[in-house]
């Protein structure tokens, strides 16, 4: 399916990836400890309506695949306060809503997943795995990376796809932060003995 019409939401990959090898995973979990800032940032950037949403928005939209949904911490964060499509091959594979505050749907493609919140929502993320992140940094829909680069060797048996310098380019940081419409800390941050910053890619 491809979707046409300027009314579209932009598709938005949100990842964090390592360094040197673009690893965002080691059997279906984070390879690392979870950096609390991270974990705020995604929280935030997914939740936000940004300031031109329509008055017929009321919340963003998240794609995931099963296994990312199953895990940790986007289990315990149950990623509230927005539509979430759980996309599985699984036809009768259970999504509830842990709380009443997020809309939950499943969708056996990721395709399926587009066609459920297709002009209903301000901005769509994609969160994962890799094979969801293949499918969507193909489409012209997918228009910005925002990544949480980790400058680390690391083990990880489940990639992030190499990124086109000649279809993306790296954002500068006010870039970002207009994007986010907010301050973003610029540069190498360190938690925990962990050196991250948080990037944007833009499509050209």
């Amino acid at each position: 399916m491809t979707i046409t019409g300027d009314s579209d939401p932009k598709l938005i990959v949100v990842a964090a990836i390592l360094g040197p090898n673009r690893g965002i995973g080691l059997n279906n979990d984070l390879p690392w400890p979870s950096i609390p800032a991270d974990l705020a940032w995604l929280q935030r950037i997914t939740t936000k309506l940004p300031s031109d949403a329509q008055p017929s928005h009321k919340m963003n939209a998240v794609l995931l695949g099963r296994v990312t949904w199953q895990s940790v911490p986007v289990k315990e964060m149950h990623l509230p306060q927005r539509h979430n499509v759980v996309i599985s091959r699984q036809k009768t594979f259970p999504v509830h809503n842990n709380d009443g505050s997020s809309c939950i749907s499943l969708a056996t493609s990721f395709k399926e997943a587009l066609s459920v919140v297709e002009r209903n929502h301000p901005r769509v993320f994609v969160l994962g795995g890799s094979m969801i992140y293949h499918e969507a940094i193909t489409m012209e829909k997918c228009t910005h990376l925002l990544l949480t680069v980790i400058h680390a060797e690391i083990q990880c048996d489940s990639f992030f796809p190499e990124i086109d310098e000649a279809v993306f380019r790296r954002a500068e940081h006010h870039e970002l932060e207009a994007f986010a419409e907010e301050e973003v800390p610029m540069g190498r941050q360190e938690w925990q003995g962990l050196e991250y910053e948080f990037v944007m890619y833009v499509r050209r």
